[in-house]
Parts: C-alpha cells; structure tokens; sequence
C-alpha cells in the first residue's frame, strides 16, 4: 500500500507537516498501532463515533490510546444531555470508512462535529488515523485542530 491517499494529499496541499506511517493492513487498536510504530500509547489518537440524539447529528470523540471517552464530558463539550456510541455496523454506513481507519481527515467533507481531548496540546506530535486501515500520520496537534476544524476540550478519563 502507497503511504498517499486524500487525507495525506490534503494535508501536503495545505503545506502541513506531516509523516505517513505504514502499519499491517489489518485492522489495529490505538495501543497495536503505537506499539507497531514504537511509540508510546499516549501519542496515538483514536476515533470513536457517537450519536447526538438532541442535535441529530454525529460527533468524531478524538481521544488517546490510553484513554477513554467520557460521555457526560462528550456531552457537555458538545451541548447535549446525552450522546451514545454507535455500533461498528453503524460506524462503517455513516463514515462511509472501515472501522480502523476512521479519521477527522477523511470526514471533514461530512455532516460530523470533532472533539479532541484537551491532553493532545501536551505533545510535539500526535499520531491519527488517514482514513485507511493500514495508513497513520504524525502531526502536530495544533494543524490536525486547524485543518479539521475540532473543537478541544476535556471529554476523556485515562485508562492506566
């Protein structure tokens, strides 16, 4: 597989800095994907879809591999009484992506409102998804927050 798709291709044509990062062509978990790449946990970012039933919308929760989304924070950040997770199933048909290679990147086209846990302006570089299984890219948090147009805040509680 070419390190290239439109995700990588976006970010070239908005002269961000990045690097592709080639891993298995198989679906991998946020701390699988660090652990390929050699890097720590903390600086794989992994999305997970959720529903807004108040808003009818869908939400891109962008959180650490060591951590997990809060849903009561989720849905503060987002201005609802409640958000859900959706289903694998439901996953693929409304990101049109396999699950694995879900990303802001290849969703900012898409009817999805992105939330980032506040823990990402820690790092130099977080690592995300390009919106292929198989396919990461390292950039900074600060152009991933600027070209997706996501919303910072704390939606995430640490697993370790």
């Amino acid at each position: 597989m070419a390190a290239s798709n439109n995700a990588t291709r976006l970010l070239a044509k908005n002269n961000i800095e990045f690097t592709a990062h080639e891993l298995r062509g198989e679906k991998m978990g946020a701390i699988e994907a660090a652990n390929y790449i050699g890097v720590a946990p903390k600086l794989v970012f992994k999305s997970i879809v959720f529903k807004d039933f108040k808003k009818d919308d869908s939400i891109l929760a962008i959180v650490s591999g060591n951590q997990q989304v809060d849903k009561k924070l989720l849905a503060k950040a987002a201005g609802s009484k409640s958000v859900k997770a959706a289903s694998l199933a439901e996953v693929e048909i409304m990101t049109g992506l396999r699950a694995g290679g879900i990303s802001a990147l290849a969703l900012i086209t898409k009817r999805f409102r992105f939330f980032l846990d506040i823990s990402a302006l820690n790092y130099e570089k977080i690592y995300v998804s390009a919106g292929n299984v198989g396919l990461n890219v390292s950039l900074s948090p600060q152009d991933f927050i600027r070209i997706c147009r996501i919303k910072v805040a704390p939606i995430a509680i640490n697993n370790d």
